[in-house]
């Protein structure tokens, strides 16, 4: 997870995950697993080779109760929430689109002005 915060090259981090089983990708350091991670600093690829090897992921929450989708959005990154909105099920456990995480996302895509346009 050190080398996707460090931005490592696209080739090393994809070389990383082949190699990690998809229960090695829910490991937590610091309360974070790897597709927090890449969320938090807006990396679309490796998001997606995460997703694609372990497409649980995105359900998955922190310790805080934020999912994927909240870490992006909270950065501002729209690319990465509007894909992490894609690949999230919602779900009677993560439930990511009711109730407080529902609402947390609201005010996360709109103090990021996401809807600026309307």
């Amino acid at each position: 997870m050190n080398a996707i915060y460090r931005r490592e090259r696209f080739s090393v981090l994809k070389n990383l995950i082949e190699l990690m089983s998809p229960e090695e990708l829910v490991w937590q350091e610091q309360g974070l697993m790897a597709l927090n991670a890449a969320a938090g600093v807006g990396n679309i690829q490796v998001a997606k080779l995460l997703v694609e090897k372990a497409p649980f992921l995105p359900d998955i929450k922190n310790p805080d109760d934020s999912l994927p989708i909240h870490v992006a959005a909270s950065f501002g990154y729209r690319e990465m929430t509007s894909y992490l909105m894609k690949v999230t099920k919602d779900d009677e456990e993560a439930k990511p689109f009711e109730d407080k995480s529902r609402v947390r996302l609201f005010v996360l895509v709109t103090a990021a002005k996401f809807f600026d346009n309307l």
